[in-house]
């Protein structure tokens, strides 16, 4: 063999290895972008299922037996909803001191609510809610004072996740 042949071996030696080594790199991203993509539809589930929870329940604590009602304006009547700095669950929707869904009666007792789910096999995922008024009327922001709209905001966060998975939903009070 002589030294063409043997540079070119050792050429084709050379490219050989980096491709084995550019494969190895793509199968390991791959496997994490999978990965991400799991933990991202567990968190993606728990967040809709615990807004699916709070759109199960009555839209307020003061609805629960009766009616709210317009005033002039055609803004909620004083006491026809819990206000706003009242928002989450109350004493006996405690369970050793902490939230308990299972007791929850309304939709803004999942304001400043964190769960920890821990009894999967893939990942432990904190989930925290928060619920606020808002108002239709200015894009749905945030507001201090009482209106016909709540918004719950669920945050599912994992160290298995990139990012935090968010989902928001607004609930409206119809009277029926």
């Amino acid at each position: 063999m002589n030294t063409g042949q043997m540079l070119l071996t050792l050429g084709a030696i050379t490219l050989f290895g980096i491709q084995i080594l550019g494969l190895n790199d793509n199968e390991l991203s791959t496997s994490d972008e999978v990965n991400n993509a799991k933990f991202g539809i567990m968190a993606t589930a728990l967040a809709k299922s615990t807004i699916d929870n709070a759109f199960a329940l009555k839209f307020d604590a003061n609805t629960i037996y009766n009616n709210a009602y317009p005033d002039a304006n055609g803004k909620p009547t004083s006491g026809s909803f819990t206000a706003p700095n009242g928002l989450g669950c109350s004493s006996g929707e405690l369970t050793n001191g902490h939230p308990d869904p299972r007791k929850f009666n309304d939709f803004d007792d999942y304001h400043n609510v964190t769960q920890v789910v821990d009894t999967l096999p893939s990942a432990i995922y904190t989930i925290v809610s928060q619920v606020r008024y808002v108002d239709p009327s200015n894009g749905f922001a945030p507001v201090n004072y009482i209106t016909w709209d709540k918004e719950i905001t669920v945050t599912v966060t994992s160290v298995n996740l990139r990012a935090p998975v968010i989902l928001r939903a607004v609930n409206s009070y119809w009277k029926y």
